[in-house]
């Protein structure tokens, strides 16, 4: 009786700890998976975020997220007239004050003579919507002889320009955000690598979208002034007409003092082919003589 009481407590106990190890070991099994599950992704997202960076993906991400760049017009435009006016110089002068009334600069000017005739020129530069007015205005200075203009549009540039910024811009955030979670010392050089190219990049594109906003700000005009006094005038006065006798003169001289060794050498070799020719007709003559003598 005792022994057939003891035999199924004993079974019990068996039972409860075998279901007592196989509950520790699934839930040791669970924790094995569950920590494998982890940092295994970890690692494949931030080697896959990289390599997106590496071959360019965040401008695919950029255009993906929907930001759009407004396509509005941008339009570069260009100018240059010629003025003829009484004084060139003083009419340089009130270019400059009229230009920087408009909000403008004058980028160039300059100032010469062409024998007598004073000349100037300058490149000014006006907000785009005063160049139409300030072309408007240049009859106020003299005759307007030649005037022209030209137009560029850059919107395509422009806005394939801040398309570009955005991304690259995009880019370097996720890379910052890269090496902030960075595990490794190589998983950090490579972010730090991709992070000096985009950089360099980003600081390019904003050199030229500069450039652009600039030039489509801000029109360019070229002017030059002329006198009257340029075009053909009467015949020369006394005055410069011995001057030019003078020039002449002066120019004969130095042509002459240029020529002179020559001149030299051929005197000398006339001289010297002229005392042979004479000593070889003294020799004709005594010959014809001394054969005269003979016969007689």
């Amino acid at each position: 009786m005792r022994t057939a009481r003891r035999r199924p407590v004993t079974l019990f106990s068996a039972a409860a700890l075998a279901a007592t190890l196989l509950a520790g070991c699934g839930a040791s099994s669970a924790d094995y998976e569950g920590s494998d599950a982890i940092a295994p992704d970890s690692d494949v997202a931030y080697s896959e975020l990289a390599s997106e960076e590496m071959a360019g993906g965040a401008a695919l991400d950029y255009a993906a997220e929907g930001q759009s760049v407004p396509m509005d017009e941008q339009v570069i435009r260009r100018g240059d007239a010629s003025v003829t006016v009484d004084d060139p110089y003083t009419a340089l002068t009130v270019l400059a004050e009229k230009v920087a009334e408009m909000g403008g600069n004058v980028s160039y000017s300059s100032q010469w003579t062409t024998g007598d005739h004073p000349r100037a020129e300058a490149t000014v530069r006006v907000p785009a919507d005063q160049l139409d007015a300030l072309l408007a205005w240049l009859p106020d200075l003299g005759k307007v002889e030649q005037q022209s203009t030209s137009s560029e549009d850059v919107t395509l540039e422009v806005t394939d320009l801040r398309a570009r910024i955005g991304a690259l811009e995009t880019s370097i955030d996720r890379l910052k955000a890269l090496m902030s979670d960075a595990e490794t010392i190589a998983d950090l050089i490579e972010a730090e690598g991709m992070l000096t190219q985009r950089q360099s990049e980003l600081d390019s594109l904003n050199s030229m979208l500069t450039y652009y906003t600039d030039q489509v700000a801000l029109s360019t005009l070229t002017v030059s002034f002329t006198t009257s006094a340029d075009a053909p005038g009467p015949s020369l006065s006394w005055g410069e007409s011995w001057q030019s006798f003078l020039n002449s003169l002066l120019w004969l001289l130095n042509m002459l003092i240029y020529a002179l060794p020559w001149l030299i050498v051929v005197g000398l070799g006339i001289v010297a082919w002229r005392l042979v020719r004479r000593s070889r007709k003294r020799g004709a003559i005594r010959s014809e003589h001394v054969i005269d003598l003979t016969s007689d």
